[in-house]
C-alpha cells in the first residue's frame, strides 16, 4: 500500500509540525521580501513620473527584421508568400529610412539654431568684454 493510496492523514508529530510551521513562516516572509524588492520598479515609475514609453527617436533606430525566407533561400526559391513577405519588408525598410531622414534633417536644423543662438551669446560676450577694457582703459589714463 502506498502513502497517497491512504485517505487518512499521517500522523505529524509536534516537533515535525514545529518544523514544518518554520518553514512556512519562513517561506511567507521569503515571498513578502520579494514582493517589497521592487525598489528598481518604483524608482522607475518615480523617475519617469509614471509614464513610461517608447519614444519615436528610439523606434527608428531599430533596423527591420529580414523575413526568414530571405536568410534561408535563394531568390528563386520563394513561395507566393515569401514574396508578400519581402516586398513587406522592402516597404518597411524604405518607410524606416523616410524616418530616419526626417529625424536627420530635425536634429540638423536644431543644430543649426543652437550655433546661431551660441553664435550669439559669444558676439554679444566679445561686445560686453570689448566694452569693459575701453572703460578700464579710460579710468587708466
Amino acid at each position: 500500500m502506498l502513502q497517497d493510496e491512504v485517505k487518512a492523514k499521517p500522523y505529524v508529530s509536534p516537533s515535525q509540525q514545529e518544523i514544518l510551521d518554520r518553514q512556512v513562516v519562513e517561506a511567507e516572509r521569503i515571498r513578502q521580501l520579494l514582493l517589497a524588492d521592487d525598489f528598481r520598479e518604483r524608482a522607475l515609475i518615480k523617475m519617469m513620473d509614471g509614464m513610461l514609453e517608447i519614444r519615436w527617436e528610439d523606434t527608428i533606430k531599430i533596423d527591420v527584421r529580414k523575413p526568414a525566407c530571405m536568410l534561408e533561400k535563394q531568390p528563386e526559391q520563394y513561395m507566393p508568400d515569401d514574396i508578400v513577405a519581402v516586398r513587406k519588408y522592402k516597404a518597411d525598410v524604405e518607410s524606416l529610412q523616410q524616418e530616419r531622414d526626417r529625424y536627420r534633417r530635425i536634429l540638423e536644423t536644431d543644430y543649426a539654431r543652437i550655433n546661431e543662438l551660441l553664435q550669439e551669446g559669444i558676439d554679444k560676450f566679445d561686445a560686453k568684454l570689448n566694452e569693459f577694457f575701453q572703460v578700464s582703459y579710460r579710468l587708466r589714463f
